[in-house]
């Protein structure tokens, strides 16, 4: 695949990550999301996406997360990408991984 055309597929993916969640979090809205394309652990191509809210008791539960997921999932398969997106609340500075955009108790 070309530059361009991997450009122009990551650009796809973040808009249609973006209205996934924005459709579902409005109240209180996202201050930003942040798509990066990299591979995760097993090497495969993935999607991290990195949520910040207003506040951390703006987080939603678990519950919401897992339907934000599989929107984002569907919207993916919308426009044929198969990447898996990886959902973190946090700024998109934390590193990727299993422990990234996690609070510590003392935080919420």
């Amino acid at each position: 695949m070309t530059t361009q055309a991997l450009s122009t597929r990551d650009e796809r993916a973040e808009t249609a990550i973006e209205t996934s969640i924005r459709d579902r979090l409005f109240s209180p809205a996202p201050k930003e999301i942040t798509v990066s394309a990299q591979d995760n652990y097993s090497g495969e191509p993935a999607l991290y996406v990195y949520v910040e809210m207003p506040s951390s008791q703006d987080i939603p539960d678990e519950a919401l997360q897992n339907i934000l997921v599989v929107r984002m999932l569907a919207a993916l398969e919308e426009i044929g990408d198969a990447r898996f997106p990886y959902l973190f609340f946090g700024p998109r500075d934390l590193p990727a991984g299993k422990d990234a955009g996690l609070l510590d108790d003392e935080e919420t």
